[in-house]
Parts: structure tokens; C-alpha cells; sequence
């Protein structure tokens, strides 16, 4: 039996939001959870509770205070994490007026009331519920006023009223029809009605997939950037106008993940994806392994020429130095051994010089990491990092060990 829209609206209450603090701090499973609920509620409203325990389980990664907002699973999958919403809102100007379409649970929303007043558009009327709830429970821990709107329509029809905001964003639904798409053509809205939106009011962010293309989008007065967080590369932003930092540039962003979401550190690199990337035939005494948002934003070369690097091939992705950069931007490790890639060989050197904990980074697909890991791992304790890496044609195995301390 699904929900009905009067059951997620009870979920907003101080009653619902009390049936759901009770249930987190249960310690039973959720089958003896959900049946102890049900004496009180009805099916559906147990079903919803457990629920919102889960997803706020779940949206700790994301937001420091999931324990007060509301989700569904898909606005949660969809939603930008605090720590890149706080990042990307440092670019809109202080005190503006700001619109932020397909607003979803309200990610990026809340980020930007901190920054100005704000209006959300969605039309999934229960994310536009839940967003306007988030943003009366969170404003407290933000230190902002709730006054922010929420309206339930179709961005489709604001091409007409962005001319009154100081800047907008948008975040196209990836996932029309449940199936995740990297592809623009196949969001909602369409680029043809992005495109409507943009030119009534060019001060512009469009929040992408990593690897989208935006071809179609891209004017003079366009920034392309890629941003890494804990690992991953989250989100490529399209800014446009006056939100555009450099024309036709690509960005290669990677902020901490640490503190406070709206008081983040980020390094960038700036660059053009035509630089060439040189090739070396030699390991030199350290090995680099970019963050993500450098190879997605094709910007290896504009690395390898600021920081006097070289990459080991043409599409591997690993380059090598003779000095450690101060950057976040890349993964610094300090070359001991570079040996030819053979299993048996390798389980052998791993017995003699004792390997306990081992690391193995890779980018070929005729390595599997799982098995060469198993396989170097003994009884010793020595740690290391292996990285297989295609150099001169060839496939090696280059030991090393991380190098700590590198900038913020």
C-alpha cells in the first residue's frame, strides 16, 4: 500500500518527527521495529518512520544534520553533500537573490540561504514538502531565518520569471523513468529548455554529471568544473556568465571533507584540456596519482606543465617527478622498488621482504586488484602501496609508500 501525500505531510509534524526520533534510538531490528509500530500507527506511517531512519542513516555521509531532515530515497541519491552545496554557494554574491531550480530535498537550497534569500522550485510535491522542512529545521544550525520559498511547479514555466534573481541554479533530474543517465539530452529538463532559461537570466550554475557533455551549452562566457570529495569525483558544474570565472576554461576542484560545510577548504587547478600531456620512459624517484576531477576535467597536461611532472603513458593516468608538489591535487608516493609485472615474481619478492598490508592501485583491466592483493599479502608486517602502471609499453609493479603532509 503506498503512501499517500497526507502521510508524508505527517511525517513534517512535531508528532511525526517524534515517532521518528523514537524509532532511531530503538535498538531493536527493523522487522521487530516496524511490528512494534504498527500497534500505534497505521502501515503506512510505520512503513514511512522506519524508512526515514534508514535514509537518515544514510544521509550522514552527506549532511551533518541528516538527524533533523527529511529524504526519500531518490532526492538522497540526487542530492548535492553539504561540503560541495557550501563550495559551490561561496561562488554566488553575498546578500543576493537566488532561485535554485529542480531543488529537490533541498541540498544546494540550503547552502544558499546561507549566502542570500532563495526560492526553490520543484515539482515533485513531496520533495518540495520535505525541502521546506528541511530548511525550517536546519536554518537554526545554520544560522539563518527560514524565510526562504519553496514553490511546487515546473521549471519550464520560469523562463519568464528568472530576471528578477541575481544568479540561479539548476540541478536536472538524472533519473527520469528510474534509470540514472549521465546525458543531459535524457535529463528533465531539457537542454532545449535550459537553454530558454539561461537566456532570460545568464548569471548561471547547471550541476552535471562527471561525465556529461554540455557541448550545446557551452558559450564563450561558460566555466566547466569537475570537484573531488573523499575520493570520487561528485559533480561537474557548467557556470555561465557572470558566474563564470574564466571563459571556455576547464576546473579541477578538490575540497577537504572536514568541518564545517560552509567554512571548507579547496584547491583548483585551471587550465585548458588541449595542453599535451608529456610522456616519460622513466619511473623517477616518485610516482602521482591525480584526484579524479583532474583526469574527468582532462587537465592532466595542465598538471603535468605546472608542476614539472611527466605521465607515465597516454592513458593511464599516473606521472612521475623527482619532487613533491605542495597540492591536494594529487596522491604523492615515494618510488622503492620498480619491478616488472609478474605475479609469481611479485608473490615471491612480497615472502622475502615480509609484506603484511598491502594496497594495490590500479588502472589496467587485465589486473584484478582483489586476487593481487591476496596475493602479496604474507605473514610479515611490512606495509606498502603497490601501483601497477603501464610505462614504455610495458606493465610494472612500482612499490612505494605515501607521502604524507601534502598541502592545506
Amino acid at each position: 500500500m503506498e503512501a499517500e501525500y497526507s502521510d508524508f505531510l505527517w511525517l513534517t509534524t512535531p508528532e511525526g518527527q517524534a515517532w521518528i526520533r523514537k524509532a532511531a534510538e530503538d535498538k531493536r531490528s527493523l522487522a521487530q521495529l516496524l511490528r512494534v509500530l504498527r500497534k500505534d500507527l497505521s502501515a503506512r506511517r510505520a512503513a514511512l518512520v522506519v524508512e526515514q531512519v534508514i535514509l537518515r542513516q544514510r544521509a550522514s555521509e552527506k549532511f551533518p544534520w541528516a538527524h533533523v531532515m527529511l529524504f526519500t530515497r531518490k532526492g538522497l541519491e540526487q542530492a548535492t553533500d553539504a561540503w560541495i552545496g557550501g563550495y559551490k554557494a561561496r561562488r554566488f554574491p553575498p546578500g543576493g537573490f537566488f532561485a535554485d531550480l529542480c531543488c529537490g530535498l533541498g541540498g544546494d537550497l540550503l547552502c544558499l540561504a546561507c549566502c542570500g534569500e532563495v526560492h526553490g522550485v520543484e515539482k515533485d510535491p513531496v520533495a518540495a514538502l520535505f525541502a521546506r522542512a528541511n530548511l525550517e529545521n536546519v536554518a537554526a544550525s545554520l544560522g539563518v531565518g527560514s524565510q526562504a520559498k519553496i514553490f511546487v511547479d515546473d521549471v519550464c514555466n520560469w523562463s519568464e520569471k528568472l530576471d528578477r534573481y541575481v544568479a540561479w541554479h539548476i540541478d536536472p533530474d538524472r533519473r527520469v523513468g528510474g534509470r540514472r543517465t549521465a546525458q543531459l539530452h535524457w535529463s528533465s529538463p531539457s537542454p532545449e529548455v535550459v537553454k530558454k532559461l539561461v537566456a532570460s537570466n545568464t548569471a548561471a550554475a547547471l550541476k552535471l554529471a562527471p561525465a556529461a557533455s554540455c557541448a550545446d551549452l557551452c558559450a564563450e562566457a561558460t566555466t566547466r568544473e569537475w570537484i573531488s570529495f573523499r575520493g570520487r569525483c561528485r559533480q561537474q558544474v557548467l557556470w555561465i556568465g557572470p558566474l563564470a570565472t574564466a571563459a571556455r576554461a576547464h576546473i579541477a576542484t578538490v575540497i577537504e571533507s572536514e568541518g564545517d560545510p560552509l567554512n571548507i577548504r579547496a584547491e583548483q587547478l585551471v587550465g585548458r584540456p588541449e595542453v599535451p600531456v608529456p610522456i616519460t620512459a622513466k619511473i623517477e624517484s616518485y610516482i602521482f596519482d591525480p584526484v579524479p576531477s583532474v583526469l574527468a576535467s582532462q587537465l592532466v597536461g595542465q598538471m603535468c606543465h605546472q608542476f614539472k611532472l611527466h605521465a607515465l603513458s597516454t592513458h593511464g593516468g599516473y606521472l612521475t617527478g623527482e619532487h613533491v608538489p605542495n597540492t591536494r591535487l594529487l596522491l604523492a608516493y615515494r618510488v622503492e622498488e620498480v619491478l616488472p609485472y609478474d605475479q609469481r615474481k611479485l608473490r615471491r619478492w612480497a615472502k622475502t621482504h615480509q609484506v603484511g598490508e598491502v594496497i594495490v592501485k590500479k588502472r589496467s583491466r587485465l589486473v584484478d586488484e582483489a586476487r593481487l592483493t591476496t596475493l602479496l599479502r604474507t605473514k610479515g608486517t611490512k606495509r606498502i602501496v603497490v601501483v601497477i602502471a603501464e610505462c614504455a609499453g610495458r606493465l610494472w609493479a612500482v612499490v612505494c609508500q605515501p607521502v604524507v603532509g601534502q598541502g592545506f
